[in-house]
C-alpha cells in the first residue's frame, strides 16, 4: 500500500492517479474509486476525474484522512480485476498568531 502525507492548511488539494494496462484486452475495464471506511461521495469535496483515473480531494481536512482504493471492473460483473490502495495521512498544522 502507498502512503502519502499532506497537510490541512487551507486550500489544500490532494491527487491520487490511478494508472492501469489491460493489455488490450476487451472489455475496457471501468475504474472506480472507494474509501475503505465509509462511503465516497462524488460533489465539489471529492471529485473523480480523467475517466476514473485520478481521485482529487478539495481543501483536504483531518477527516479526509484514511485508505483510498482504486480498482478495475469490466462491463456486467463485479469482480474488481485490479485494484491499489492508497493510504491518505493528513497532519494537522498549528499556527501562532
Amino acid at each position: 500500500m502507498n502512503q502519502q502525507i499532506v497537510s490541512d492548511d487551507s486550500g489544500t488539494t490532494w491527487r491520487n492517479a490511478c494508472k492501469y494496462y489491460w493489455g488490450g484486452c476487451s472489455p475496457t475495464p471501468r475504474v472506480n474509486w472507494r474509501r475503505t471506511d465509509r462511503p465516497l461521495l462524488e460533489g465539489t469535496h471529492y471529485i473523480i476525474s480523467s475517466f476514473g483515473q485520478e481521485l482529487v480531494i478539495n481543501d483536504v481536512d483531518y477527516d479526509d484522512a484514511g485508505t483510498y482504493e482504486c480498482y478495475a471492473t469490466v462491463r456486467n460483473s463485479t469482480e474488481i480485476k485490479a485494484s491499489e490502495k492508497t493510504e491518505l495521512i493528513v497532519e494537522c498544522t498549528y499556527h501562532i498568531m
